[in-house]
């Protein structure tokens, strides 16, 4: 998705962040449908680069590869 954001601003026609929200959480597989709905809720208060932290956090605790000490002291 970053590549196809990229060449979408060099030719002068950029993607909204909204769009790219939507479209980001739209393409989650269903494993994902709780963080979905999650952020969903606060549609008004997501950025891209917060969805694009929640993913990835939620791909790891999926994984079990999460351990909240080494989160905690990287800060976040």
């Amino acid at each position: 998705m970053k590549e196809l954001t990229d060449k979408r601003v060099a030719i002068d026609a950029p993607i909204s962040g909204e769009d790219q929200v939507v479209t980001l959480l739209g393409s989650l597989p269903p494993s994902f449908s709780t963080l979905v709905t999650a952020l969903e809720a606060l549609v008004d208060d997501v950025n891209l680069k917060f969805v694009q932290y929640a993913f990835i956090y939620e791909e790891r605790k999926q994984k079990g590869q999460f351990d909240r000490s080494s989160a905690a002291s990287s800060g976040g």
